[in-house]
């Protein structure tokens, strides 16, 4: 029995009445008051994410429960590459999975559980894969600007910060008495409304933000004898840009501009009855809270080059890499492994591209039901005569892996059903591929994937090949097949749930396809509680596509498909041989 699991955060799915080509996940977004540094329309701002997305003159966008703007003029500040074009802006209803991350440097951020961040030690990983003690780089200093229109007052600036602290001072003393100014009341009313620091402030000179910084600590005391800013706590966008300005002016001067910060609690608050908001940058990342952050939009569906769908649209062609080869080869050493395995990553890369090279001359005409009738995304626009290149710019163009058990038992003797360490390198390595398929997308605008290749006899055949030229190694070409994509060995013993829980954070790598599978025996339906059981867990672990087998028996007499115990239920027939009813199992 198969199961499509639509709540998988990569997976999910939601449709308009009537609109099955409407897809969009919701998913994988932070809180509206995480930090983040922009530019828009020429102006710069540091602030709250949920600010951007009201400040943002874009019509909204909905597909699904998801809304959307799609900006021009929009750059966010990613601290690896600078100020960086986002593509996307979308906010999402309560998901009901929030997790509130903390770090040994006394931050927090609140994010939803299918967010994905770029640790140091793992790589890009989704927050319901992050474990106490993984690390990720911060940018400390978040860029600032001068702008003609920042404010040039000091003791404007003085009372300002004064007044967003909820200080008691006398603003026309702090004035001298000048209360009327126009700029003034603008700028009073603004911090006193939205207890946010205006962005006048971040592109003012170094005095003005001082200077604003000074009403602030006198407003509510802030600053420690090591004269290092400590956050407002009562109002996160607040203590966040409060911090940005303090290192804006070097005032915690013992952080370096780059940190590599450890996650010291990780806690699952469920539904929290708030909006979630997130971006999409052209190179995957940005700089959320001082913390290097993915995208979160990328989906097994996704179409760099036009609508979002699933319907006429198709994969163009996949390869796959031997993994065993190169860790054979490899003799053990993981990072000779990783170059050979970049090596073949781009082989498979250019093999497609050449095939992709003959077949897109070919014609419509040349494939009369795809093109021909319209099926395909756009082909309704080609003349019989035209050439498909420009329609298969929604295709999907797929490298896959193989034998990720035989591969980790060749580089380091275990595979990752038996050593955490294995099962931490397998992530890695699958993760890496997922990596370089997501620049080529970038670099290329095609929809390059990763895929846990399923072919059987792709497993037979790299099997066969690995034995004849390196000769019968344990564990790794002593079988007749090797492990599909990045499955436990079917020969190894396992519970259902150890397996389960090792195998699904590979199918949030496997944007191209994944599948996962739990053998039971006898009946299912002489034990539905097992079997709901296993179908909970492999939904609660985010596996994406999984399968339940179990036994099949058939009647060859009248052809009857299904579980027989003594007598078939179809046509009742008891026939025996030697005291056994004679069935054929499937």
């Amino acid at each position: 029995m198969n199961f499509v699991n639509i709540d998988a955060p990569y997976n999910l799915q939601y449709y308009k009445e009537g609109d099955y080509n409407s897809v969009v996940a919701t998913m994988g977004c932070a809180d509206g008051d995480e930090l983040i540094s922009y530019t828009y329309a020429g102006k710069f701002y540091c602030e709250g994410i949920k600010r951007l997305w009201q400040r943002i003159d874009s019509d909204i966008l909905t597909k699904g429960l998801s809304n959307y703007k799609i900006p021009a003029n929009l750059k966010v500040w990613d601290g690896e590459n600078g100020f960086v074009e986002v593509k996307t802006v979308i906010k999402n209803p309560d998901m009901e999975n929030w997790v509130r991350i903390k770090f040994n440097n006394g931050r927090t951020i609140l994010v939803t559980e299918d967010h994905p961040l770029y640790t140091e030690n793992r790589g890009r990983i989704h927050v319901n894969e992050l474990k106490v003690g993984d690390t990720i780089k911060t940018y400390n200093n978040l860029p600032t600007q001068t702008s003609p229109d920042a404010i040039t007052d000091t003791n404007l600036a003085y009372v300002l910060g004064l007044i967003i602290t909820g200080g008691k001072q006398d603003i026309a003393v702090a004035f001298d008495g000048r209360t009327e100014s126009d700029v003034a009341k603008k700028f009073i009313d603004y911090v006193k409304n939205e207890r946010s620091i205006p962005s006048e402030i971040f592109t003012a000179s170094r005095e003005v933000r001082l200077s604003f910084l000074a009403g602030m600590i006198e407003g509510n005391e802030h600053i420690n004898r090591n004269s290092k800013v400590q956050p407002d706590s009562t109002n996160k966008e607040l203590a966040l840009q409060q911090t940005a300005l303090a290192q804006s002016l070097d005032l915690n001067s013992e952080t370096n501009p780059t940190e590599i910060i450890a996650v010291t609690s990780i806690e699952y608050l469920g539904k929290l009855d708030k909006e979630s908001y997130d971006l999409e940058t052209v190179t995957d990342k940005f700089t959320l809270s001082f913390i290097n952050s993915g995208n979160c939009r990328t989906r097994v569906m996704s179409n760099v080059n036009g609508p979002e769908q699933s319907g006429s649209r198709g994969n163009f062609s996949f390869v796959t890499i031997n993994l065993p080869k190169l860790a054979i080869e490899a003799k053990g050493n993981v990072e000779e492994f990783f170059r050979l395995y970049d090596k073949y990553i781009k082989l498979s890369h250019d093999y497609l591209l050449f095939r992709l090279k003959t077949i897109e001359e070919k014609h419509a005409y040349n494939f009369p039901f795809l093109m021909g009738q319209g099926v395909w995304l756009d082909s309704d626009k080609l003349k019989p005569t035209d050439k498909i290149k420009d329609v298969l710019k929604h295709a999907s163009y797929s490298i896959g892996f193989c034998g990720l058990a035989e591969c980790l038992v060749a580089l380091i003797g275990k595979h990752h059903g038996q050593s955490a360490d294995a099962q931490e390198l397998g992530l890695k390595i699958v993760a890496h591929l997922r990596q370089r398929t997501d620049e080529y997308t970038k670099l290329e605008k095609r929809n390059w994937t990763t895929f846990g290749t399923p072919a059987e006899s792709t497993a037979g055949q790299f099997q066969r090949a690995n034995r004849k030229a390196y000769g019968v190694i344990k564990g790794v070409t002593d079988r007749d097949y090797m492990t599909n994509s990045s499955h436990v060995p079917v020969y190894f013993k396992i519970g259902a749930n150890d397996k389960i829980q090792i195998e699904a954070p590979y199918h949030a790598l496997c944007n191209a396809g994944h599948i996962a599978y739990v053998e039971m025996d006898g009946d299912p339906t002489k034990n539905i509680s097992a079997f709901e059981a296993v179908v909970r867990a492999m939904h609660d672990a985010n596996m994406g596509y999984f399968s339940i087998n179990h036994p099949v028996d058939r009647d060859p007499v009248c052809g009857y498909t299904g579980i027989i115990a003594n007598e078939c239920p179809h046509c009742h027939r008891k026939e025996t041989i030697h005291g056994t009813f004679h069935i054929d199992k499937l």
